[in-house]
C-alpha cells in the first residue's frame, strides 16, 4: 500500500508472520479516524476518542503477541503511526482504516 499523499512510510513483515509498519507526517485527523474505527481497547492516556485527544502519543500493548500499536497525534497537525510485531490481519486493518479515512479525506 502506498498512500503518496502522506510523508514517508514503510511496511515489512517477517519470517513469523508479523509486521512492522511506519506512517509519519499523516494528519492527525487521519490517525484518529483510523485508530476510532479499529477501536483499541487500551490506548494509553485517552479518555476516549483518539479524535477527542490532544496531541501527544496513545500505545496499545498486546500482552499475549508482544504486539504494539503507537499512534502519535503532532502539535503541528502531523503525527505518526508506528506498528511492532503485529499479526498481519491485525496490522492490516490498522492499514484498510487509514486508507478509508484518507479516501474520505480527498473525497
Amino acid at each position: 500500500m502506498h498512500l503518496p499523499e502522506l510523508g514517508y512510510n514503510w511496511v515489512c513483515v517477517d519470517n513469523e508472520g508479523r509486521a512492522n509498519v511506519e506512517f509519519g507526517q499523516v494528519p492527525n485527523e487521519l490517525i484518529a479516524r483510523a485508530a476510532d474505527e479499529v477501536r483499541f481497547p487500551y490506548l494509553d492516556d485517552a479518555d476516549g476518542p483518539l479524535r477527542d485527544a490532544p496531541p501527544g502519543t496513545y500505545v496499545d500493548e498486546c500482552e499475549t503477541s508482544a504486539a504494539q500499536f503507537e499512534f502519535t497525534l503532532g502539535a503541528l497537525g502531523h503525527g505518526e503511526i508506528a506498528i511492532s510485531f503485529a499479526a498481519i490481519p491485525n496490522a492490516a486493518a490498522v492499514l484498510d482504516a487509514l486508507a478509508r479515512a484518507s479516501d474520505e479525506d480527498a473525497t
